[in-house]
């Protein structure tokens, strides 16, 4: 993977398919931003902007799985002239699924909210404004993970 100094990455996938692990391991030094942590979208855009305003790479780990969520983020880069990117963390639903049965408490996602993401998913492009576009493959032997 490609880090730039000053960019704006977009974490897609399902609960379960490994975003925030991913977040943490290969992007310790990244502004993580979590709207489940953060609660709503002005702290959101609060946190992006003091990010930015500061030089600090952001990662935006949430499920961003439509077009249309991920445009809030595209928009933002393109005002600030700041790179910005997709990850897209291609995990088929039954691996989510398993993942999602090891967790506990709030971050336990019941089964049908995960298989109706899965449904209403929209894989990320260029052509949506990304400078770079990014697939990770998660296969079946990665369930447990």
């Amino acid at each position: 993977m490609k880090y730039l100094a000053l960019e704006i990455t977009v974490l897609t996938g399902l609960p379960g398919s490994g975003k925030s692990s991913l977040a943490r391991q290969l992007f310790p030094q990244y502004k993580r931003i979590n709207l489940d942590t953060l609660k709503t979208r002005a702290r959101e855009y609060k946190e992006i902007s003091s990010a930015l305003e500061k030089k600090e790479p952001i990662i935006i780990d949430n499920t961003n799985l439509t077009m249309k969520g991920r445009k809030r983020y595209i928009d933002i880069a393109k005002a600030h002239n700041v790179p910005i990117r997709s990850i897209y963390l291609k995990c088929p639903v039954e691996v989510a699924l398993e993942r999602n049965r090891s967790r506990i408490g709030k971050e336990h996602v019941p089964d049908f909210v995960i298989k109706m993401y899965h449904k209403k998913l929209e894989p990320p492009t260029e052509s949506e404004g990304f400078d770079f576009c990014e697939v990770i493959e998660i296969d079946k032997s990665d369930s447990k993970k």
